[in-house]
């Protein structure tokens, strides 16, 4: 019971740190809480892990830990995630003397399968946007759906998206992204009724534009849109927009902007949707 509340003390201070000095988003704290949440569940699993401390932590108790994962059938990209948790962990640790070293020094991580970014079905998206809303939770997704899709900003950009930051005289949003830097993206009148309507259900027109959490916002996209046996993430309405942008036209540099991406590699991956898509639509 001490070890374990140690360990939620450590915890606790690293993600207020998280919000308080580096600024990151909920979503992004919730998810570094579940890694580390999940973490601690496996030490308590393990006999020799039960009485350990995060802080005894070295990079072969985690390459142990991420390859139970790996045999478990955990995703790389989920394995990736968590270890890229316990760095950013460790490093505050290190630097708050609590541990000499970054557990996370001389770990090898597994290697992610290069793949295409996956686009959302712009057709059943639009078929969606187009159906009346039945409910507050249906308004309150659809406006947010529509947004994503019109600006390629990210989930976690939208939910902290405040009235102060929309302009509705230019439609336009200032959007607060990764690192705090700031820029601004447009939207049509459509997406503009779609918010509209969601502000006068709620009945508020100051604070979050959106109430609902990142897990909230991602099963009910999962529920609610489907191909097949597969619900679309909010991330494919982001591939889905960039993939559409290109087709349109829209040059690299501007694209990459709109998105808030730095580096232009990052961008240059939608080339191969695009070109895919059109090579695709020649042989049908």
């Amino acid at each position: 019971m001490e070890t374990r509340r140690h360990n939620a003390e450590i915890a606790a201070g690293f993600l207020a740190w998280c919000r308080q000095n580096k600024g990151l988003q909920e979503s992004t704290c919730e998810q570094y809480a579940q890694d580390i949440e999940a973490l601690t569940a496996w030490m308590s699993q393990v006999e020799s892990g039960r009485t350990m401390r995060l802080e005894w932590l070295n990079a072969d108790i985690i390459e142990t830990w991420a390859k139970q994962m790996m045999a478990q059938r955990h995703s790389t990209n989920t394995v990736n995630r968590r270890m890229s948790t316990m760095s950013q962990l460790g490093a505050w640790m290190k630097k708050r003397h609590i541990t000499e070293q970054n557990p996370m020094d001389g770990m090898t991580r597994p290697k992610r399968a290069k793949t295409l970014p996956k686009p959302a079905d712009i057709a059943m998206v639009g078929a969606y946007l187009r159906r009346e809303a039945s409910s507050t939770q249906d308004r309150q997704l659809q406006a947010l759906v529509a947004l994503m899709m019109q600006t390629g900003i990210r989930i976690s950009e939208a939910l902290g998206l405040e009235y102060s930051d929309i302009d509705k005289q230019e439609h336009a949003l200032t959007i607060r992204g990764k690192g705090a830097k700031e820029r601004r993206v447009y939207y049509t009148r459509e997406t503009a009724e779609k918010l509209n309507l969601w502000a006068q259900e709620r009945r508020e027109r100051r604070g979050r534009v959106f109430t609902m959490s990142y897990w909230e916002a991602y099963s009910q996209l999962r529920d609610t849109l489907r191909t097949g046996n597969r619900g679309i993430t909010p991330h494919q309405l982001r591939h889905a927009f960039a993939t559409r942008q290109l087709e349109m036209g829209t040059d690299m540099m501007t694209l990459a902007n709109m998105m808030g991406h730095e580096d232009l590699a990052t961008t240059r991956r939608y080339i191969r949707v695009s070109d895919n898509r059109q090579r695709q639509a020649f042989t049908a």
